[in-house]
């Protein structure tokens, strides 16, 4: 455990970023809705009224749905972000403090579970493999994702005690089978990633529990409680999501999330078999610009993500062959009644984080019961290695040479990823926030300005500019309107005195990526003639190319050169102020960028 937290030690210094502004905001007033302390997880509730008051702010782009619902039910979640606000306020140190205790306390409970259900030599390894993983550094650098950890934490002690019931005698029984209701039903308040476990709880009836089959169910049965009724409360409640694009609601939307389960699913098992990250999925692969360079792909491959989102369902498919192929070969023999147990209840896992758009920090409870299969090959492996030592069988060589790849793979991929990964979360925020703070405005009439963004990076060089500069007291625009996410340079005509066009070219759009989907879907595409009014700001839709936007007029109620509109674009070296054409001219606005380390201290060091 200590080496995994040394591997990510750079996650206690990555301070704030994403939501967590957002929930900061909720809890000192600044957000632009009110929330209570318990209800940090409800970033907009589906109303046109506050859907509006979003936009006008300026923390949701002005192609946002007006409906667009993402509210989370996650009560002790919210609860215990309060807690950390209260005593440890705007340093984000104590934050991730916490959020590493809790790691520590998740790890725990999966080597509990480990050592009782799996041989020790297994066991160990599992959890070597487990710990190395690249699921765990978003998790652990990102606050506002710290339910995860505490939500796995209870689901594992869920299952153990779930164990102990169906092993113990009748009147002990009933003791444990409470502990484990109790457990669940706390995980499941810490958010609705705890669903996962019952998976797990269907798998070891199937796999494991005795008596008959309407024994099997009556012990099952009392285990779906704490999910019927947290599900139940959260639509009462209207915690759900909708009209976005990158979350399917289940219940809502049934057609929908079958078909991110068909689409999803391999892309997840790809992640845990192979370490293809999930992430590229929904961000893109990493690779494209050098396949690009090389002649290898077209353009197109850069700015849609829909030829390597074939590619990578491809290589999910695979993936799910593999794992069939190592089960079938390695978990045949008795003694692994428990592994094939817990790799059922992850495959069954997967099914229902398939709601959220895939990335690595989902697979958390996955992970629990796809290590052991690993980890079996390889102790066979060992075993094999042996066996060869003593009768020189090269088929028994080959096998084990098979299972030492295997395990370095699996080893060194994740941990020079997790390194790497968790390494560049922590200087894309310092950086990103040290360029926030040090823009080059006039602070003492800043607050009177409309800052207009005329290109954009989804997140924290955008919707959370202004929560930013709150936080560590720096005066925020009046608003913060951003036009676009397109990573692509674009021409934009001066059109009248308070209006201009802008116009991508070639295969270049808005409304391609999974950032922009996530609060627009893609089954409400905006049309030709379409306006929306943000504010100060009308943004009119004059062009489509294969659906998505184009070309664009934006107009606002006073002339461009009004000391109250200041126009800027983020790029390495900052964030940059952008002068405007004269009327009838035209000019390209680059694409933007991320502000890097070195710039951000020229310009702290200058101010």
């Amino acid at each position: 455990m200590l080496f995994g937290l040394y591997v990510r030690r750079e996650a206690l210094w990555a301070g704030f970023f994403a939501d967590d502004y957002a929930q900061l905001g909720m809890l000192d007033g600044t957000y632009p809705v009110q929330r209570a302390p318990y209800n940090l997880f409800s970033f907009s509730d589906g109303s046109k009224a506050e859907g509006a008051r979003l936009m006008h702010a300026g923390f949701y782009p002005w192609w946002a749905d007006p409906q667009v619902r993402l509210v989370m039910l996650r009560p002790l979640a919210s609860l215990m972000i309060w807690c950390d606000y209260k005593l440890f306020g705007s340093d984000p140190f104590g934050y991730h403090v916490h959020s590493a205790l809790w790691w520590f306390v998740m790890l725990a409970t999966i080597a509990a579970l480990f050592w009782r259900v799996l041989p020790v030599p297994q066991a160990l390894v599992a959890f070597a493999l487990l710990v190395c993983d690249e699921a765990h550094g978003v998790a652990l650098a990102w606050i506002c994702n710290r339910s995860a950890l505490v939500s796995t934490s209870f689901s594992v002690i869920a299952l153990l005690c779930y164990r102990h019931f169906r092993s113990s005698t009748a009147s002990g029984g009933a003791r444990w089978l409470a502990a484990a209701m109790l457990s669940y039903s706390v995980a499941l308040a810490f958010g609705e990633y705890a669903i996962c476990a019952l998976g797990y709880l269907a798998a070891y009836e199937l796999c494991c529990g005795t008596g008959t089959r309407r024994e099997r169910l009556r012990a099952f049965v009392p285990m779906l409680a704490p999910p019927l009724v947290f599900l139940c409360v959260r639509s009462l409640l209207g915690c759900t999501v909708q009209r976005s694009g990158v979350y399917v609601d289940p219940i809502d939307e049934p057609v929908s999330f079958v078909t991110a389960v068909i689409m999803r699913m391999p892309v997840l098992m790809s992640d845990l078999v192979l370490a293809v990250r999930a992430d590229y999925w929904t961000f893109g692969s990493p690779w494209t610009h050098s396949w690009l360079r090389r002649g290898w792909v077209s353009q197109r491959w850069v700015f849609s993500p829909e030829p390597w989102r074939l590619v990578h369902f491809g290589i999910g498919i695979v993936a799910c062959m593999l794992v069939a192929l190592l089960a079938r070969n390695t978990l045949r023999r008795e003694s692994q009644r428990s592994a094939r147990w817990l790799l059922l209840g992850s495959v069954l896992s997967v099914v229902p984080v398939s709601a959220s758009f895939p990335s690595s920090r989902l697979l958390l409870v996955p992970l629990i019961g796809f290590v052991p299969l690993l980890a079996a090959f390889i102790v066979a492996g060992f075993q094999r290695f042996r066996a060869f030592l003593q009768s020189r069988r090269w088929r028994a060589l080959v096998y084990a040479l098979v299972a030492l790849a295997v395990a370095v793979y699996h080893v060194v991929m994740p941990v020079s990823t997790q390194r790497d990964e968790v390494a560049g979360l922590r200087d894309g925020t310092v950086n990103v926030r040290d360029a926030i703070l040090s823009m080059d405005v006039d602070e003492t009439h800043f607050a009177h300005q409309d800052l207009i963004l005329l290109a954009a990076l989804e997140g924290g060089t955008s919707m959370y500019l202004p929560a930013t500069r709150l936080r560590y007291g720096h005066p925020a625009p009046r608003s913060c309107l951003f036009l676009s996410y397109v990573t692509a340079p674009y021409v934009l005509s001066r059109t009248a005195r308070n209006a201009f066009t802008m116009r991508f070219s070639g295969i270049h759009t808005m409304l391609a990526t999974s950032g922009e989907h996530l609060l627009r879907s893609p089954n409400h595409p905006f049309r030709v003639a379409d306006s929306v009014d943000v504010g100060s700001m009308r943004v009119t839709i004059v062009e489509l190319f294969d659906g998505r936007p184009r070309r664009i007029l934006v107009e606002f109620d006073r002339p461009l050169e009004d000391p109250s509109l200041l126009f800027m674009v983020p790029r390495p070296d900052g964030y940059q102020r952008f002068a405007l054409p004269p009327i009838g001219e035209s000019v390209v606005v680059p694409a933007p960028a991320v502000p890097t380390v070195d710039v951000a201290r020229r310009q702290t060091s200058r101010s």
